[in-house]
């Protein structure tokens, strides 16, 4: 970056002109908003408006707590959402690679470097691409169906299935255009499974509360969800690596400057 270009707004990075107005932060209007249902071991996340960083919080904390009390499936109702950006994607990764540390095969093939996991979690998803599908014991359709029977009685609040879930997975239905291309473009589409359009219109779903966040612990925040889709595809090194560098002394600068406690 010359001396000239000033860093960009927290979210968002230089790209190529053809696909800036993609991945850039999608619009933060007041209707955008979560929402989620679950039941039987499923989590179904609606995105309504813009998947933006003033949503990526709410994302994150609802899914550690979905993922402490047990639940390890999610999917992502996309249908209303008119776009994500990158900070948004980053934690969808996030979510990604948790789950995967959750299910043991990082430790059983004893890796221990975080960055060699991911590019080894990426080359099996990879591969998976051109295998039969891991999510068609539980299809969009079959887990409606188990929603549909299960959230008369499960509520939000309450507790899963006991049974041990041996495998986690994320996916998406009903995705735009418009998401695919981003998700495409970033790499997030091998990791969060794009699945066909589903009517997931009859599912009845709570509003997620907004979090709130100092500036640091936002900063902290979309830098980890950036360095997420580095390490899932060394390309996006090129779009957010100057950014990247520029938050990370703005965050070291911030805590070398807090007074001791």
């Amino acid at each position: 970056m010359s001396s000239s270009e000033k860093p960009r707004h927290p979210g968002t990075s230089r790209v190529p002109r053809t696909v800036k107005k993609k991945v850039e932060s999608a619009p933060a209007v007041p209707a955008s908003r979560l929402t989620a249902a679950r039941g039987a071991g499923l989590v179904i996340i609606r995105v309504v408006g813009s998947g933006n960083l003033l949503l990526a919080p709410s994302l994150q904390e609802f899914f550690e707590e979905e993922r402490s009390a047990g639940f390890r499936r999610f999917v992502f109702d996309l249908g209303e959402c008119r776009g994500m950006d990158s900070t948004f994607m980053g934690c969808m990764v996030g979510m990604y690679t948790a789950l995967k540390r959750d299910s043991g095969r990082w430790a059983a093939v004893g890796r221990t470097d975080p960055e060699a996991e991911v590019h080894a979690s990426a080359a099996a998803a990879a591969e998976e691409d051109e295998a039969e599908d891991s999510l068609e014991a539980l299809s969009p359709e079959e887990a409606l169906k188990v929603l549909r029977s299960s959230l008369s009685a499960t509520k939000m609040g309450s507790t899963p299935d006991p049974s041990p879930l041996d495998d986690g997975f994320i996916t998406a239905v009903n995705v735009t255009e418009e998401c695919r291309e981003v998700m495409n473009i970033l790499g997030v589409d091998r990791f969060v499974k794009i699945v066909g359009a589903f009517d997931l219109s009859g599912l009845e779903v709570e509003p997620l509360p907004v979090k709130d966040m100092s500036s640091t612990e936002r900063r902290e925040l979309i830098l980890k969800a950036h360095e997420n889709l580095v390490e899932i595809d060394k390309r996006n090194e090129a779009q957010f690596g100057a950014f990247l560098r520029s938050l990370s002394d703005e965050l070291a600068k911030s805590r070398s400057d807090k007074p001791p406690a």
